[in-house]
């Protein structure tokens, strides 16, 4: 399984058309939010809403989240976004907004 930490400065590669958990997302985690419970929102390319990635999808790991992708986020090609909330009791802390790009496999039209 490749592995790579996302970066909230470029546009992050998360598979290719179709890939099913061969692709793992490393999501920095600030110390102050070690505690928090933890969303991840993702915008499927060419979508206009965001969907909730099932909690079995990721897990904390120190001071990061490893999203392991499945062909549910992978299933267009073209760019989408993710973003990270963090929760404890009433407060609510959101990262930065992140690029993804689902690459074409060969069989796309």
């Amino acid at each position: 399984m490749m592995e790579y930490t996302a970066y909230t400065s470029r546009r992050n590669v998360i598979g290719h058309r179709g890939e099913n958990r061969c692709m793992a997302i490393l999501i920095p985690v600030p110390d102050d939010l070690l505690d928090h419970n933890v969303k991840i929102f993702y915008r499927l390319p060419s979508s206009s809403a965001p969907i909730e990635i099932p909690e079995t999808s990721f897990t904390r790991e120190g001071n990061f989240i490893r999203w392991i992708i499945t062909s549910a986020e992978t299933e267009r090609s073209g760019e989408g976004q993710f973003q990270v909330r963090f929760t404890r009791g009433r407060q609510t802390v959101k990262s930065p907004v992140y690029q993804t790009v689902v690459l074409k496999s060969i069989d796309d039209d």
